[in-house]
């Protein structure tokens, strides 16, 4: 295979084989037949070879390899074929520019987007809408702004495309009142909002934990007559879990039937997640139900925050057997469900299962987080257990794990609990981590003063 990177030795001799404006017959059909089928390193091949024997390569010629390297997201050979373009002397127009354009958008390289747009300025090419549209959708969301307001200063009228690519753009970044702005100037230039553009606003709404405007944004997209898909209110119940409004998350799911939509797993996950927030282990545990009702496959996630809605509810049996469940069938038990069934160990004050699960746990996760230390030491300060709170505490710094101030006043209180010398050390290296004096730390942990 010959990659675009070799074609640039041909450039030269591409200069005295560029004077028409017509692909010939037998080669443009061969070209176009090889980016119809998306073979992109053929057509390049067949490129360097017309360049080789001095055949006619023009414009239109870059052209179809740039489409076919655009259609398979070859952005690093769009760009060569892009620069062969400029050495071989020949003037690049709108489409060829487009092409590179859009085949760098497709791979998200931002900063080759905008290299490409001042080129055309550079050449005295004026960019359109479309080029706009390509550089917007792989721009983050402070250059998606800034392009849409100098597509509006160049008197180009942005297309809901254009709007939809900003409004994601902000959402992903958790810019939820940009979007939710730019969604109303959607109407306001005359356009008209998609089911693209509501679930771009719904989503950035989850990210950051609003629901109220999610709802909003919901209700907006029926007085719209836009059919919501799954992919929205399944955004919409996420919204409602990060906002801890299992109620609501659970009004919507039951809403589902009338919009002819089926849940998938993950809307059930966000509704499960919804009623583990807030210890809702009944409802917690009839969505997981209802999950295999619907001949769906539960998976680390439903399982995880299964497990969590029991421990937060004091049910560590259930806990315990939903995590058997877990080793009994095809899901892979992950830190996160082992994290939350020591939890409710810990709640249930059964600290021999939860040093039980931490060791069970060394045979499946690669590495112990703060998290579940700090649990397991929580377990064994509530069964009075101030050996193993401290052995456990000494055991984070050999796995470089950090711990944090609850971890080191669970450690704390176990040892006062069996006025245990202990204390004394574990308090000193708690006043190192907060970088205050031992007895300050003393003081605001609730423990005894270092002369206890």
């Amino acid at each position: 295979m010959l990659p675009a990177a070799s074609m640039g030795r041909q450039a030269e001799r591409m200069k005295t084989s560029t004077r028409g404006s017509i692909v010939h017959d037998a080669d443009g059909q061969a070209l176009r037949q090889l980016q119809r089928a998306g073979a992109w390193q053929e057509a390049l091949q067949a490129l360097a070879a017309m360049a080789g024997r001095a055949a006619e390569v023009t414009v239109v010629t870059f052209g179809i390899c740039l489409s076919a390297c655009e259609r398979a997201a070859q952005w690093p050979q769009a760009l060569q074929l892009a620069e062969d373009l400029r050495l071989a002397a020949l003037q690049g127009n709108l489409v060829t520019y487009n092409t590179a354009l859009s085949a760098c958008a497709k791979s998200l390289e931002w900063a080759r987007t905008l290299q490409l747009l001042r080129e055309m300025h550079i050449e005295e090419l004026q960019p359109d809408i479309i080029s706009f549209n390509s550089t917007i959708a792989a721009s983050d969301w402070v250059h998606a702004l800034a392009l849409l307001e100098d597509a509006t200063l160049s008197d180009l009228q942005g297309t809901i495309i254009t709007y939809g690519s900003v409004i994601t753009a902000c959402g992903k970044a958790e810019h939820w009142e940009e979007a939710v702005q730019l969604l109303s100037e959607v109407n306001e230039v005359g356009l008209r909002s998609n089911l693209v553009t509501c679930s771009a606003c719904v989503s950035a709404c989850e990210k950051a934990g609003r629901w109220q405007s999610a709802l909003m944004l919901l209700a907006h997209a029926e007085e719209e007559s836009l059919h919501p898909d799954i992919i929205l209110i399944s955004a919409a119940i996420s919204a409602c879990e990060k906002g801890a409004e299992w109620q609501q998350a659970l009004a919507l799911l039951a809403r589902l039937p009338s919009f002819s939509l089926r849940a998938n797993v993950t809307t059930y996950n966000a509704a499960i997640s919804a009623c583990e927030k807030c210890e809702q282990w009944i409802h917690a545990l009839a969505l997981l139900s209802a999950l295999h009702r619907e001949r769906l496959t539960a998976d680390v996630i439903s399982l995880s925050a299964a497990v969590s809605a029991c421990g937060r509810g004091e049910q560590w049996q259930l806990a315990m057997d939903l995590l058997t469940r877990m080793k009994e069938g095809a899901v892979r038990v992950n830190d996160v469900a082992f994290n939350a069934a020591i939890s409710a160990a810990e709640k249930g004050l059964q600290w021999q299962l939860a040093l039980s699960l931490l060791a069970d746990s060394l045979c499946t996760v690669e590495a112990h987080t703060v998290i579940t230390c700090g649990a397991t030491i929580s377990a064994c300060e509530k069964g009075d257990q101030w050996q193993w709170a401290g052995h456990f505490l000494h055991q984070l710094s050999r796995q470089e794990v950090k711990p944090n101030i609850i971890t080191y006043n669970a450690a704390i209180n176990a040892c006062e609990k069996g006025q245990k010398g202990g204390l004394r050390d574990v308090q000193r290296a708690a006043a190192e981590f907060v970088d205050m004096g031992e007895d300050s730390f003393s003081t605001w942990a609730g423990g005894p003063s270092m002369g206890h």
